[in-house]
């Protein structure tokens, strides 16, 4: 049975945590660095999908059941098999973003990405298994004070005028970006935060719908602030002295190499704790991945151990694979959210 005790501020907090990520970071600024402006396209999209949740979540908080079983409840047993892999197919590829991410922030540090990434998805699949409150808090703790770093780096070190130039630009040149990213990035981040199952678990977990919609116009604003964020420390930030590196590695070098002293601390920090970040992202995704394998092969529920095993190590095969062979992060996501 559900409980619903979350409120407003649990809702939110939930719903930005479950966008913002490791993704989310390096995807816009990998992408600022080769299209400018245009790269916060998917940060506003973000925001706009957990807008579009305002109108249908009275309905997922009356019925809620995960999507799957409402369209098994409408269309038949085949229909809601098929709804649940294809929700297990795109959260599995949002793990592998943050592996991905992950794994060129390490490349820093002199770690090889094909090392880092098999490390990195073994270590999200087994953690997911285990249901620490204290890990939780660290993870999220890691990821709001990463936040702030970045918030701290644009404002104080770039310039308040960095973000809303970037902001202006982006308002100014809507017109030019092309129909296939509206549709492969923006209609595409927008479906998924509907339909996710994610992003319903906090929903239908409300204490009242009051306390839903409030939580997910909060959500909605914050992911609108922060999409701007990654774009504008790429591009107001980038030093020709970075020469002819990876684009997934820029927006961590920026912070690392920014100013000296206090502010090289500064960055070398945040980037520590984005790290730390990516890793409590993943680890909160994969859980449901598994859960939801778990109820595929019909074994939910049950304290088996070593079905609990064999389903991390399937995900560590797929996740690393994808990782392997992802070329961009954004580019990465859309294509499972598609």
């Amino acid at each position: 049975m559900v409980q619903r005790n979350l409120t407003w501020f649990n809702i939110a907090l939930g719903l930005v945590s479950l966008h913002y990520g490791m993704g989310f970071l390096l995807g816009i600024a990998e992408s600022s660095y080769t299209r400018g402006y245009q790269g916060a396209l998917y940060g506003i999209a973000t925001s706009l999908g957990i807008l579009s949740l305002v109108f249908i979540s009275k309905y997922y908080w009356q019925k809620k059941d995960p999507l799957w079983k409402i369209f098994g409840k409408a269309y038949g047993r085949n229909v809601e098999s098929l709804v649940r892999f294809l929700s297990w197919i795109w959260m599995i590829g949002v793990v592998a973003s943050q592996v991905l991410g992950a794994a060129f922030i390490l490349s820093i540090l002199g770690i090889p990405p094909v090392v880092s990434i098999w490390v990195l998805a073994a270590a999200v699949n087994f953690l997911s298994i285990l249901k620490l409150k204290s890990m939780s808090r660290l993870f999220l703790g890691t990821l709001i004070l990463s936040s702030l770093g970045v918030i701290a780096v644009v404002f104080f070190f770039l310039g308040a005028n960095s973000y809303t130039n970037l902001a202006g630009q982006f308002l100014g040149g809507v017109g030019h970006i092309s129909p296939q990213d509206y549709v492969g990035i923006g209609v595409t981040t927008v479906l998924i935060t509907v339909l996710g199952m994610d992003f319903h678990q906090f929903i239908v977990a409300g204490r009242s719908l009051k306390h839903v919609w409030t939580g997910e116009l909060v959500a909605c604003v914050v992911l609108l602030v922060l999409a701007f964020l990654p774009a504008a420390t790429v591009i107001f930030g980038r030093d020709p002295g970075l020469g002819d590196v990876d684009s997934k590695m820029v927006f961590p070098l920026i912070l690392l190499n920014r100013g000296n002293g206090f502010a090289r601390g500064l960055g070398t920090l945040i980037v520590a704790f984005l790290g730390t970040a990516a890793l409590g992202s993943g680890i909160g995704v994969c859980r449901v991945v598994n859960s939801t394998a778990e109820e595929m092969f019909g074994q939910q529920g049950k304290q088996d151990a070593q079905h609990k095993i064999l389903v991390s190590l399937v995900g560590i095969i797929i996740i690393g694979l994808l990782a392997m062979f992802g070329k961009s992060i954004i580019g990465l996501i859309v294509s499972f959210y598609t």
